[in-house]
């Protein structure tokens, strides 16, 4: 995910600009969090990195893409993009006017369980287009763009983990690990659900011309 997100979830830095959604109590042993962030109109390039944690990047609209620059390729993302495993120097460029990302990160053996993965799958491509995996896991990613608030959404990702036919339970001990590792990064200190109204996503029709900018390696 985007590393800038990234560091704001481990060290609990949330506001009105990004926030936490604790996962439903029925579905907290396949996710570890749902995060909104509000994307800066001037930053049209991320540096992606993963900390052991498959995320899932949905962008504002379903008709919204993104370039993605690794070491050796480019290509372009719709809707929303998948990332696992280790990522090194990848980038993304956002091709329209995103201003806000709904992020689902998701405990690991989890994720690939009920996506009928391995973690193989991401070792040459740490990031794909969900739409690949979502296919064959019977996501419908139409309809979550039919959702027309981040409460629906996280809805809809309740539903569909109940309603998979994937065993995808956290072995417990795994589960309290990964909670502890969270907690003493910052994560303890989040903003549930009450904490914010979530207005219906907006719409944009306009398109930026991406900044000219020069990327800065990290």
């Amino acid at each position: 995910m985007p590393i800038n997100y990234l560091k704001k979830i481990q060290l609990g830095e949330f506001n009105e600009d990004g926030y936490r959604i604790n996962p439903p109590q029925e579905i907290e042993s396949v996710i570890e969090g749902f995060y909104v962030f509000s994307k800066k109109a001037d930053n049209d390039m991320h540096l992606l990195f993963n900390d052991g944690f498959p995320a899932l990047v949905f962008l504002q609209n379903r008709e919204d893409t993104v370039s993605v620059t690794t070491e050796s390729d480019s290509f372009e993302i719709k809707s929303a993009w998948a990332n696992a495993g280790s990522i090194k120097n990848v980038y993304v460029k956002y091709n329209h006017n995103t201003s806000q990302v709904f992020i689902v990160r998701f405990f690991p053996s989890a994720f690939y369980k009920l996506f009928g993965l391995t973690a193989q799958y991401f070792r040459s491509n740490s990031v794909i287009p969900f739409e690949a995996a979502a296919k064959g896991a019977n996501f419908n990613v139409n309809e979550f763009f039919e959702c027309s608030s981040i409460l629906e959404r996280v809805s809809f990702f309740k539903s569909y983990v109940q309603n998979s036919p994937a065993e995808v339970e956290q072995p417990q001990m795994l589960y309290k690990t990964l909670a502890y590792i969270n907690k003493i990064k910052g994560n303890s200190t989040v903003l549930d659900i009450p904490t914010y109204t979530t207005p219906p996503i907006p719409r944009h029709s306009t398109p930026v011309i991406p900044s000219q900018s020069t990327p800065v390696f990290v």
